[in-house]
């Protein structure tokens, strides 16, 4: 189980490695697309660490406790620039100071940091899951562009389909680590490491509809 761990924050780092190196060629005129390489670049040295902290056996949940926040952060940010609903862009940019603080609590007073931080992810699943409902229905529709070649499409269906894919598995996660170890590594790959996958190649997907957007310009 140890490599085959090992061998799936390779291939994970792979894949994070591969939307990285595509959304620094993201289209120049889609600015919000730029939330992008930082948001990647943080995930990807947040895997590293974890591979790292894995081999040399240091805890490495505290990682996700810092990283899940910021991930927050910078996908709520996209949504914000690209949903244009004045209220909702006021909710959307006032629940990331409400989310950091929820988060800070959770960290310090109820989920150990040795824990997986599964509440603080399933609240940031619920608020993305909403956002990126709503921006998913208020694409704007261009006469000369099919909304499937819309980089912000595969955005919104890589979140929802992460964010709901995972939901019921991380509320339940640290309870099955506890008490069913031995469905941890089986229940993580078939349900974590796959959805992982789909998710950074669906985000690939949308930094190459990016690129041939130029065309259309």
């Amino acid at each position: 189980m140890d490599q085959l761990r090992t061998i799936y924050l390779c291939i994970l780092i792979f894949f994070i490695a591969i939307s990285l190196v595509l959304s620094l060629f993201s289209y120049k005129n889609e600015k919000s697309l730029k939330v992008f390489p930082i948001l990647l670049s943080v995930a990807l040295i947040a895997e590293l660490l974890t591979l790292l902290f894995y081999k040399f056996n240091i805890d490495y949940n505290i990682i996700y406790h810092i990283y899940i926040p910021l991930e927050y952060c910078l996908l709520a940010y996209y949504f914000y620039l690209n949903i244009n609903l004045n209220k909702l862009k006021k909710i959307i940019l006032y629940s990331i100071p409400f989310y950091l603080i929820i988060s800070i609590i959770f960290s310090l007073k109820i989920v150990n940091i040795q824990k997986y931080p599964n509440f603080q992810t399933n609240i940031e699943g619920l608020l993305l899951i909403a956002w990126a409902t709503i921006a998913i229905f208020n694409i704007e529709v261009r006469s000369n562009l099919s909304i499937v070649r819309l980089p912000i499409f595969w955005i919104c269906v890589a979140v929802l389909v992460y964010n709901c894919g995972i939901f019921s598995y991380i509320g339940v996660y640290n309870y099955i680590c506890e008490s069913r170890p031995g469905l941890t590594n089986g229940l993580k790959f078939y349900v974590l490491n796959l959805l992982n996958y789909i998710l950074y190649t669906l985000l690939s997907i949308a930094f190459i509809c990016s690129q041939k957007m130029k065309k259309y310009s």
